[in-house]
């Protein structure tokens, strides 16, 4: 068999695959089903959805149900962590905010992705747009365009009120992945090359994966920087990809 033969993932034992699926939360566990049909019976034969998956929150009533957010910042929600939604503000600067108690963290400023993006400042000194991407040209940006179309995927270590909770970002379609703490001042690139394409926090450490397939880590429980862990390689013809952006 080559080395880069395919597994038999349908043959996969049924009590593995049960453990997999008690793992999943409910949007996921529905697609497992629909892999395959030896899939399909080990989610039936899983049973109930365990106690820790999210529930689905559904209203039969006429009535509307209305939430308010604060006044410019919520002009995009980029990602939803330990019970915290992730906002970008008007100024397209990413922002925690707790629906039920109302409270609001700001993370580092978007000017803070420094290697990839630069404020645009009008006369009073105030941002008027953006120009960013890999090699950044004359081309200005609204203010508020970078908040719908720079993030990708925001991820939490744990809620802010832990020590020195870290703040991980997919941005730039992918092609940059960069950390911050909670009350630092800019973020810090860990991934400048492979484009990443999710990515989860996991017992200590952040996991990401790339669209070619790699999956490395990073633990942030240093106080230098993050140490990185090459989880599966993949075939090094495929990492290298020109940027456009």
């Amino acid at each position: 068999m080559g080395p880069y033969a395919s597994s038999g993932w349908s043959d996969l034992p049924i009590d593995l695959l049960i453990r997999i699926v008690h793992l999943l939360e409910l949007p996921e566990a529905l697609a497992f089903r629909a892999v395959c049909p030896s899939w399909c019976s080990a989610s039936a034969a899983a049973g109930a959805a365990p106690p820790r998956r999210t529930p689905w929150l559904m209203s039969l009533a006429d009535d509307p149900l209305s939430v308010s957010f604060p006044r410019g910042q919520a002009v995009a929600c980029c990602g939803a962590s330990h019970g915290w939604l992730i906002m970008a503000n008007e100024l397209s600067d990413l922002v925690l905010y707790n629906p039920f108690t109302a409270a609001l963290i700001p993370l580092p400023p978007i000017t803070g992705f420094s290697s990839c993006i630069e404020g645009v400042y009008g006369d009073e000194g105030k941002i008027v747009g953006y120009r960013y991407g890999c090699y950044m040209t004359e081309h200005v940006h609204g203010v508020q365009s970078p908040g719908r179309c720079f993030y990708d995927k925001v991820v939490l270590s744990g809620p802010p009120s832990t020590c020195r909770a870290v703040t991980l970002v997919i941005h730039l379609d992918g092609k940059r992945l960069s950390f911050a703490r909670i009350g630092d001042s800019h973020w810090q690139q860990v991934s400048v090359i492979q484009r990443s394409g999710d990515s989860i926090y996991h017992r200590g450490r952040f996991y990401a994966v790339t669209m070619e397939g790699i999956l490395k880590s990073w633990d942030f429980g240093g106080l230098d920087k993050p140490r990185k862990k090459t989880v599966i390689a993949g075939d090094e013809r495929h990492v290298r990809r020109p940027c456009y952006h």
